[in-house]
């Protein structure tokens, strides 16, 4: 096929198209008011390049644009404007290869931002899938794609909370050092691995991140919940 802009595909459902990319949009210094903001977030795991371009042109078909986690959060707190198009969101959780081979060559077709969540350079995998590499995380990083933490070994954070509180303070701060120094740029999105999370570990996560991505299903992403930002599982 071939490359399909952001701007022809959104000519293609008679929209406008946004003259900049999502990215210089967001990143205004201007104060504006916190505001809900009705915004799928799409959660990807082993996923195919088919699935993620069904869901990219289904959102086109909608007008809307895509947008990174770390960008949907700085909308919700004020910290930029809302885009006149309707947002989407696409998250891809763990660090798979196939993301890396599949998924992101479908992103660069289209021209479409995205959240990879990855543990932290720490993980040595989990002797059944194959992961990225450190440089292929930095290539994605160097190519604007938002790398987010995901924990150092894909930790449930409540229940280690409960045998091993070093651990589980080591599994939300130190993939964030780990990530931070691989990609030398700041890691401010998290995924709470299985989605497990409380109001402490809710808390500690806010004291080092600027929003978390649950597992919770749905699409309106509210001030209150932006540490536990919904998502729609794909796969």
């Amino acid at each position: 096929m071939d490359r399909i802009s952001r701007r022809q595909l959104l000519k293609l459902v008679g929209r406008a198209a946004v003259a900049a990319p999502a990215i210089s949009l967001l990143r205004i210094s201007t104060a504006y008011a916190e505001q809900s903001v009705n915004c799928p977030i799409y959660m990807f795991h082993l996923t195919s390049g088919a699935a993620v371009e069904s869901v990219i042109r289904a959102n086109a078909a909608e007008g809307r644009i895509p947008v990174t986690v770390a960008e949907l959060a700085d909308i919700i707190r004020g910290d930029a404007p809302l885009p006149d198009a309707p947002l989407f969101c696409m998250t891809f959780d763990d660090g798979y290869l196939i993301q890396y081979t599949q998924a992101a060559p479908v992103l660069d077709r289209y021209e479409a931002n995205a959240t990879f969540f990855v543990m932290g350079t720490g993980w040595e995998g989990d002797g059944v899938h194959t992961y990225m590499s450190h440089a292929q995380l930095q290539y994605l990083a160097q190519r604007g794609f938002e790398i987010g933490s995901h924990t150092v070994n894909h930790a449930s954070l409540v229940p280690l909370r409960a045998l091993n509180r070093g651990a589980y303070q080591a599994e939300i701060f130190d993939s964030k050092t780990q990530l931070e120094n691989l990609l030398d740029q700041e890691v401010v999105s998290f995924s709470y691995p299985n989605g497990s999370f409380d109001a402490l570990a809710v808390q500690d996560v806010t004291s080092a991140y600027r929003s978390a991505v649950s597992t919770i299903d749905g699409g309106l992403q509210t001030p209150d919940l932006l540490y536990r930002l919904r998502r729609h599982r794909i796969n």
